[in-house]
């Protein structure tokens, strides 16, 4: 949850969390593995790897959209998620100055 809110809306995609599994899966680009796979907290699927999605409506099976698709097809910026995740964490502009 606080990766989420550090990341922008702009620069966030669709998003599946499962808080039973402590758990979220961040829709990515397919070349995003190299961006990412220096990064502890993160676990790139491979290609073909089936994703379990309940309705973008409702939970299901214990697992809701932190952040809903919207039909755009905007993926989360490796970029941005990667910076997210590392040492620093990724801040938006305004909590970089605070």
């Amino acid at each position: 949850m606080q990766a989420h809110t550090r990341i922008h809306p702009e620069h966030r995609g669709p998003v599946v969390a499962d808080p039973t599994l402590d758990t979220a899966w961040w829709l990515v680009p397919l070349d995003a593995v190299d961006e990412l796979a220096d990064l502890r907290m993160v676990t790139v699927q491979p290609v073909g790897w089936p994703l379990h999605c309940p309705p973008t409506g409702w939970p299901a099976c214990g697992r809701f959209w932190l952040t809903r698709p919207d039909g755009s097809g905007q993926l989360t910026d490796p970029a941005v998620l990667a910076a997210t995740f590392g040492p620093g964490g990724y801040r938006r502009p305004a909590e970089a100055s605070a």
